[in-house]
């Protein structure tokens, strides 16, 4: 299919595979958009092709890694310079080898080939994403594709601007794709006052300032994409509060005492009690969702990074756990919505330089640790990111 997107929409990849479809995408279009409805260029082509040695890891292996996202044109003319792992640039022999109709992306018409499972996840569809100058570890707010603003002439008031996301989904469906986890990130700038704003990995990191506002604003959010899509269509959807916010996103990271966060303009902002902050943005958007015209949709908490089961051989330490599943007890105890439980998963090592499977187990069992404490219901474990030999002796080989 040939689908229009505009300034602001882009594409996402998917990498965990169930059923493999191998996509090729331009990251780069035109918006063409009237009365709501898409339009056909060319600027976008998806050439789709089944590969005859269907792949299959499991039904225990189902989840979803995205590229950084920003602008179309923005990844595209990055794409040269700082290539990422889950997209294919170039010939590459393995896929060659295990995916014979597969051929290289021809770069006069597409800039990568991106694999593809069924499912799509949006990380930073919302917004909160800013341009970050290394040399001075500075950020400069991206306000332009957030899905919300403030009134200029009443700040009380928000004005809405939903084109981005939609444009998003509506070239996933027209790639017959349409099992979405919409991930509920980055809080825009319209609900953080500049003084209260600090960066990280990807943008803004802030929790919103007044959460009960922002969780209305959710669900004025799922309820036009409920419209859009009717809410037949989006009751199967689901959605997810943050990524990796055990660490610095939706509030400082989850530890004891204070945390140093950058404010973006070289100073320091010094903040703590982050998970009580996640717990209360949390339970604002649970009760949104169950407020809206699609209440039954999935909902659950953001894909944790970081944990593990210590067995006294391992380099890394599972320092936010013992937060992680006090968050577990209190969704137990107030009763909140929870449909399933995700993690990130990159490779370990162990102390002898070694990069066993159990130490990429241990996060599973971490996390099903915080599901039997949030729950009595049996919850889908779910892995949201993954990387497989990203450290230690095992990279690039």
């Amino acid at each position: 299919h040939n689908v229009s997107i505009g300034p602001g929409g882009q594409f996402h990849a998917v990498i965990i595979m169930v059923s493999v479809v191998v996509l090729t995408v331009s990251l780069w279009g035109t918006a063409t958009a009237e009365g709501g409805r898409m339009h056909t260029i060319s600027a976008v082509n998806f050439s789709k092709s089944a590969s005859p040695h269907n792949v299959s890891i499991g039904p225990e292996f189902w989840g979803t890694a995205p590229l950084p996202d920003k602008a179309g044109l923005a990844v595209a003319t990055e794409a040269a310079g700082n290539p990422v792992t889950s997209a294919f640039f170039r010939d590459d022999p393995w896929l060659r080898k295990a995916f014979p109709t597969w051929s290289p992306p021809n770069h006069a018409t597409s800039a990568a080939t991106v694999p593809f499972m069924s499912g799509f996840s949006s990380p930073r569809i919302l917004g909160g994403l800013a341009l970050h100058n290394k040399e001075n570890d500075t950020y400069t707010p991206l306000p332009e594709f957030d899905v919300v603003t403030r009134d200029p002439t009443n700040s009380s008031n928000l004005l809405y601007n939903f084109t981005r996301a939609f444009l998003t989904f509506d070239g996933f469906l027209a790639a017959g794709i349409g099992d979405f986890l919409v991930v509920l990130d980055n809080v825009p700038y319209a609900f953080v006052k500049p003084e209260n704003r600090y960066y990280c990995t990807f943008g803004l990191g802030s929790a919103p300032d007044d959460i009960d506002e922002f969780g209305r604003f959710v669900e004025v959010f799922v309820n036009s994409l409920a419209q859009r899509y009717t809410p037949a269509a989006v009751s199967q959807w689901r959605f997810r509060l943050g990524t990796e916010a055990d660490g610095p996103r939706y509030g400082p990271p989850w530890q004891s005492g204070p945390s140093p966060m950058n404010n973006g303009n070289g100073g320091i902002l010094s903040l703590s009690g982050g998970l009580e902050t996640y717990v209360e943005v949390y339970a604002a958007v649970a009760a949104a969702i169950g407020r809206s015209v699609v209440p039954m949709a999935g909902f659950g908490p953001s894909n944790m990074a970081g944990i593990s089961v210590d067995d006294g051989n391992t380099a890394d330490n599972c320092t936010v756990c013992a937060f992680l599943f006090k968050f577990g007890d209190t969704i137990r105890e107030r009763a909140l919505k929870i449909d399933f439980a995700a993690i990130s998963e990159y490779s370990r090592w162990d102390t002898h330089g070694n990069g066993p499977a159990k130490l990429m187990q241990s996060g599973v069992l971490g996390i099903a640790e915080f599901s039997r404490r949030a729950t009595d219901r049996k919850l889908p474990l779910e892995i949201h990111e993954f990387g497989w030999a990203g450290w230690g002796q095992w990279r690039d080989k």
